[in-house]
């Protein structure tokens, strides 16, 4: 099992949330999970930023789920709704 945190530098929360939606049950196919998703900052013109922690089997299934052509597919909402995205990925799961 995998953890990933993706921070996302949003442009437009309105197309976020509809591409989310999409990719999250393309996600699913793939094994992976949408563990949380919080906004840390929304500003007045509708941009701002925004954080996910992701769960997946594998890094493979990552990176099916990346290559997915159904996600390509969604790449211009992405690109309405997302000008960067910053991803850690961690195999090491801790208990406290």
């Amino acid at each position: 099992m995998i953890h990933i945190l993706v921070k996302l530098t949003v442009k437009n929360f309105i197309a976020l949330e509809e591409f989310e939606r999409q990719a999250v049950a393309i996600m699913i196919i793939h094994g992976g999970q949408l563990l949380s998703a919080f906004e840390t900052r929304r500003n007045e013109d509708g941009s701002g930023e925004e954080v996910h922690v992701l769960a997946f089997p594998s890094a493979d299934a990552f990176a099916a789920y990346r290559a997915d052509a159904a996600l390509a597919m969604l790449r211009d909402l992405r690109e309405e709704a997302i000008s960067h995205t910053e991803i850690q990925v961690s195999e090491r799961i801790k208990s406290y």
